[in-house]
């Protein structure tokens, strides 16, 4: 038998006829070409099936239905299909390799990814690095203080727990802990002439804490990394400075760039959060102010206004971001694609679409017992006879 359906049906007829010829119909030979002869119908009419539009789930089990004896062609090919991958399997693999993730990660970290369960738990706990980013977000005091910054004409600046005040003729304060540029042990009481002139401005980053969740509900046990950013970019205090916001923004953004982790995952699967991303790194290397802890408490020069007001444009250009919302969206659109099959390969081993497709759209097909993923426009041009080519879809 060659395989060929028509070629090996149209020889077991002449040799059906030359057995009742001699009127040998009642043979061994002749039953077991019968039984051949329904066999090769039945393989013709499986491969007219599988060139339909079905679920994966429908195809597999066709080339398992046919109990396939005599008809060696057919029955090694069915064989050699027999170790496809489960439905749920398969559609587990597909939709983690459209995340470009690993099944095993997208089966741990979809709760994080879609914002059902915190960043940092027992599906992904926080490495030494992110550990650390987190307990210097966390220790820093001045982020839950309401501060004074006195600047005066002559460049000296002051940071003050409290306004300051005005006494026969003098400015008078008491400089905060949090001052930058309090010497180790300087008195802390100042006074100065010429008060009229003090430029005094109110510094309440204490939203950020409150955003953050801190003290109840802090990030490294309960916080949910991409909502977190969200509500930075949200903040709308007016008297919280742009460079806090940027300094914590900056801080929950090294969270992502640690590799191999479902933080990084949160970054990669955002469309907005991987372009803002890009954005805040490109503009924190072209402004000339570091990042800081203590950055805006330092002193009103020139570098320090202009950092302020980019920043400040910064978060107003990106203030309807929803991060959070957008990764849902995307976790929730791909658990529900299912694994359709978009066509099947022929006996000849050419790969034959059963619908149009865009050239760009990704198929599944296999290779060695393995599925593949290439753009429709370049699916290979041999491939196994009778395998399925697939892609996810929501019908």
């Amino acid at each position: 038998m060659t395989g060929n359906c028509a070629q090996d049906a149209a020889a077991l007829q002449e040799f059906r006829a030359s057995l009742r010829s001699g009127g040998d119909t009642d043979s061994q030979l002749y039953r077991l070409s019968t039984q051949m002869m329904e066999e090769i119908a039945v393989f013709t009419r499986l491969q007219q099936q599988l060139g339909r539009r079905m679920s994966y789930a429908d195809y597999r089990d066709l080339l398992r239905s046919p109990a396939l004896q005599l008809y060696q062609p057919a029955r090694q090919l069915l064989e050699s299909l027999s170790s496809l991958p489960e439905p749920a399997e398969l559609e587990m693999m597909l939709r983690a390799e459209r995340l470009h993730l690993s099944a095993e990660q997208l089966s741990r970290w979809s709760g994080i990814l879609s914002g059902a369960e915190p960043t940092f738990g027992p599906a992904s706990p926080a490495t030494a690095e992110q550990v650390a980013l987190l307990r210097e977000l966390e220790s820093n005091r001045a982020l839950a203080a309401c501060l004074y910054h006195i600047q005066m004409p002559d460049g000296a600046a002051y940071v003050s727990d409290e306004p300051p005040s005005f006494a026969n003729g003098e400015l008078r304060l008491r400089r905060s802990p949090f001052d930058p540029l309090l010497p180790l042990g300087q008195a802390r009481e100042v006074r100065r002439g010429d008060p009229q002139l003090a430029r005094v401005e109110l510094c309440r980053p204490e939203p950020l804490q409150q955003l953050l969740g801190w003290p109840d509900h802090p990030p490294l046990q309960e916080g949910r990394l991409a909502q977190l950013l969200t509500n930075i970019v949200h903040t709308p205090a007016p008297q919280c400075p742009a460079l806090a916001r940027a300094y914590v923004f900056h801080h929950l953004l090294s969270l992502t760039e640690v590799p191999d982790t479902a933080a990084e995952a949160l970054r990669l699967l955002s469309p907005s959060l991987r372009a803002d991303a890009a954005s805040f790194r490109r503009l924190q290397r072209a402004t000339s102010l570091p990042l800081t802890g203590d950055c805006w408490l330092q002193p009103r020069t020139a570098a320090y206004q202009h950092a302020e007001a980019a920043w400040g444009a910064w978060f107003r250009e990106h203030g309807d971001r929803d991060y959070a919302e957008e990764l849902r969206q995307q976790v929730e659109q791909t658990q529900a694609l299912r694994a359709q099959c978009c066509g099947c390969v022929d006996r000849q081993g050419k790969p034959v679409l059963n619908r149009r497709l865009e050239p760009e759209r990704w198929v599944w097909y296999v290779v060695k017992g393995r599925f593949r993923a290439t753009s429709a426009q370049r699916l290979p041009k041999q491939l196994p006879p009778l395998s399925p080519l697939v892609i996810l879809s929501r019908f």
